[in-house]
């Protein structure tokens, strides 16, 4: 398959970028403007990695997940399990049980301190920014792999709406009404609805009267509001809200309890574990109950000349699951979660141009406080080997509350040396302030040796931490012509990711990340603007990385010394003509670890272990999208056939690098048929997802207790049709 992959891979980006193939015609690639360096611009001018989908992409695709950007962007993996989104770039992300996210992510501009919230979907966007490499100079804190900003759309001066309904496999449906109103001159508002409902989940149960799994419903709801305070102020004001349920967390075994399990835990025999994909025994029901609100106060000022915004959010997010985290019919460990945040923040920029100096200083603001709850049941009672709980014993792990506050200045520019050449640099300063409070209790307990227990216990044990980083960046852009139609470009760049204090433990911390990035790219438009192609390799030094370790019940963060990441990334549009499109991208990876040795505690007999060259998780050596659009004006309209094939090598999940610890290579194939109406009022949209019915992981995890993996399925081979309408 891994060769299968890259053959494929060459083969898409090399046909996307001949010219060989190129008919006449006058159409153009079209061109998105971003706001990548925090200022409005063409993507193909942004010095740097930026995949960029606008809302028609994001409509014709079906793009409503963060799993969904996986197979539009080169280099990105994610996959949803275990109550959070893990995201990766490049290799570089957030393991399942790190407390922060390696990827940052902005809502209109606004960052989002819960890797959970990154599964929430946004309905109505207007495009979404998905930025590679670290952000440590413009997006600061947790933007070590990367940054990913959602834009939604804003009110425009007609009285317009629109509404959508759509019904697919295991009985989803999906319901969203837009209104758009002005009222008056200087007020403009737009409301958005989206109600969607998965009745049936994916996840069967082989044991008769036991529960399936995955049936999730989740309502959201967001009211922006644009008032011009004067021509040249104005206030984009965004309220919104969400709530989910249902039975969204899940996991499965990967494999039966070894025998080394059994012998401490016999009942573990037992078992019933089904290997086949998307199948459990759980005994229970899965449920969930998520609640999020807030709102964004973006204030702008033309100063004559100069540009000042200011930028203020506040988010609230609880949530709490009630699930069966054995994955089988026996009741060995049922688990409820409770998490609660409430994040303040501020940004203020002032930005402009100074003759050939392009320049934006500013200043940030963090204040977050969560609360968590984890509760472990054991009704049959459990024995690690050097720990005994009794039968109805609990553990519980609480820390309450944990502060962070985070203080930031940034200044970046761009200094026009000539109307070709161009300078670039910028740096930002923050610190950190981690306050928590961990009460970690269990019992009934007994210890028949003085070695470390499943988890730590203790009393409102308080930790103060204190972070402080620079990350600077530095580089150099040149236009190859006078048109600027191509450019090339290099630069030097930090990421930081905090640190904290592990939630199993009882003080115990673990080290902010560092990385180091070299990168250089060409961007260029060809053939009269009909095909955009755009390269760009990168190697990274990266130190003190954050890893999961599973200790017992103890979920435990360590770092890792050192690790080197390379890598070639291709992205390229091609408008042939007014009827075919052809979007293609390829990454070549390979992002290995340095000296690092570990120990693996489903195979202790095998010692510490090396780790040295052993590949990073979700790093694939090759992976990347090609999709093909043709559209055909009919009688009674348009009619728009696409087809996106995503392909992978294969990619592990844990350090160790063992038979049982990866994704074998895969291919998933999506196919739409879209007709619209001769005025685009209406629409009639069908699709299919997964066409050939792939099974591949999306999340793993382990148990030593069981001496097995838990994973998370992705979805199965999935149709529906959607109908829209706009007035």
């Amino acid at each position: 398959m891994d060769r299968i992959c890259k053959i494929a891979l060459c083969a898409s980006a090399a046909l996307a970028a001949s010219p060989v193939w190129a008919a006449e015609s006058a159409v153009q690639v079209e061109e998105l403007i971003v706001t990548a360096q925090k200022r409005a611009e063409s993507l193909q001018s942004v010095p740097g990695a930026v995949s960029a989908l606008g809302e028609e992409a994001l409509r014709d695709r079906g793009i409503n997940t963060v799993q969904d950007l996986q197979y539009q962007t080169p280099g990105f993996q994610a996959g949803t399990g275990f109550n959070t989104t893990t995201v990766f770039i490049r290799g570089v992300g957030q393991t399942i049980n790190a407390s922060q996210p390696g990827v940052a992510f902005h809502v209109d501009g606004v960052y989002q301190t819960r890797p959970w919230s990154a599964a929430l979907g946004q309905a109505d966007v207007a495009r979404i920014e998905i930025l590679r490499g670290p952000q440590g100079t413009l997006y600061g804190r947790n933007a070590t792999a990367g940054a990913v900003n959602v834009v939604t759309n804003a009110p425009t001066d007609r009285f317009e709406g629109s509404a959508l309904a759509s019904y697919g496999s295991y009985e989803t449906s999906h319901l969203q009404a837009v209104l758009n109103a002005p009222l008056g001159e200087r007020l403009r508002t737009r409301f958005v609805v989206d109600y969607a409902d998965q009745n049936k989940g994916f996840i069967r149960n082989v044991v008769p009267g036991n529960p399936d799994l995955g049936a999730q419903q989740t309502l959201n709801g967001r009211l922006r509001l644009q008032y011009d305070i004067t021509d040249g102020a104005l206030l984009d004001l965004v309220v919104f809200g969400m709530h989910q349920e249902g039975g969204g967390d899940y996991l499965v075994l990967r494999n039966r309890p070894t025998a080394a399990a059994i012998a401490n835990n016999p009942y573990l025999a037992g078992m019933n574990v089904p290997l086949a994909p998307r199948r459990t025994s759980a005994d229970r029901k899965s449920s969930r109950d998520a609640d999020a609100h807030g709102a964004t106060a973006t204030l702008s000022f033309d100063l004559g000349g100069m540009q000042l915004k200011s930028i203020t959010g506040f988010y609230r997010y609880d949530y709490e699951n009630d699930f069966d985290a054995d994955g089988t019919q026996l009741a060995v460990t049922p688990t409820i979660n409770r998490f609660s945040s409430r994040t303040f923040s501020q940004e203020v920029n002032l930005s402009a141009r100074t003759g050939d100096l392009e320049w934006l200083v500013g200043g940030y603001l963090l204040d977050d406080k969560l609360s968590s709850f984890v509760r472990y049941d054991f009704p049959l009672g459990l024995f690690t080997g050097t720990v005994r709980l009794a039968p109805n014993a609990q553990f519980l792990l609480s820390t309450a509350p944990a502060k962070t506050k985070a203080y930031a200045g940034f200044v970046d520019g761009t200094y026009h040396l000539t109307e070709r050449l161009r300078l670039l640099g910028g740096a930002r300063y923050s610190h950190e302030d981690l306050l928590t409070v961990q009460t970690n209790q269990a019992g009934p307990i007994r210890l028949p040796t003085l070695t470390i227990p499943v988890a730590t216990t203790c009393p409102s044990r308080v930790a103060d931490i204190q972070f402080e980083s620079f990350t600077p960046r530095g580089g150099v852009q040149y236009d190859l012509d006078a048109a600027a139609s191509r450019n090339v470009y290099a630069t030097v760049s930090k990421g930081f990711k905090s640190g904290g204090v592990n939630a199993s433990g009882c003080g115990q911390t673990f080290r902010p990340e560092k990385l180091l990035a070299y990168e250089a790219g060409l961007k260029s438009k060809l053939l009269d603007g009909r095909l955009t192609f755009n390269v760009s390799a990168f190697y990274y030094d990266y130190s003190d990385f954050q890893m999961s370790q599973i200790q017992g019940l103890a979920a435990m963060i360590i770092n890792a010394p050192k690790a080197t990441v390379k890598g070639l990334e291709v992205e390229t549009v091609w408008a042939l003509d007014d009827h075919w499109t052809i979007n293609a991208n390829a990454s070549l990876l390979k992002s290995t670890y340095g000296v690092f040795s570990n120990t693996d505690s489903l195979n202790v007999a095998a010692g510490v272990q090396n780790l040295k060259g052993n590949y990073l998780n979700y790093s694939p050596k090759a992976s990347g999208n090609l999709g093909v659009q043709y559209a055909q004006d009919v009688a009674i309209g348009r009619v728009t056939a696409r087809a996106d094939l995503y392909l992978t090598s294969k990619f592990y999940f844990r350090e160790f690098n063992g038979p049982l610890d990866g994704q074998d290579g895969y291919g998933r194939l999506n196919l739409t048929l879209i007709w619209d109406s001769p005025d685009e009022r209406y629409r009639v949209r069908g699709f299919a997802t997964n066409v050939t019915g792939e099974d591949y992981l999306s999340t793993m995890g382990t148990s030593d207790n069981f001496g097995a993996r838990f994973v998370n399925w992705a979805p199965p081979r999935q149709y529906g049709v959607e109908v829209s309408a706009r007035f």
